[in-house]
């Protein structure tokens, strides 16, 4: 996988290890970026941000997931998205 921290998670309910993923993507002028995270209370969600390189304009939004898995399926659409609008991974 591109631009995987090796933040690794230990489940405790099911001791299986998770890895928190972190990806960054930009154009020229923006950029957007996705982290998928556990909250405080345990639950994935991807923790999004997005925004101009050259001006203020920043929107964030925080999207649940019902599994880890399911959060890795997210991530990978908005992979196919950010380059279908022409940024690249950094």
């Amino acid at each position: 996988m591109e631009n995987v921290m090796d933040t690794e998670y230990l489940n405790k309910s099911t001791d299986e290890k998770s890895v928190e993923i972190h990806r960054f993507w930009e154009t020229d002028r923006r950029y957007y970026s996705a982290h998928l995270v556990k909250d405080l209370f345990g639950e994935w969600i991807i923790d999004k941000h997005w925004g101009g390189k050259f001006n203020r304009h920043r929107r964030f939004k925080g999207e649940l997931c019902s599994s880890y898995q399911d959060g890795i399926l997210k991530i990978e659409k908005l992979t196919k998205v950010r380059k279908k609008h022409k940024y690249r991974v950094v």
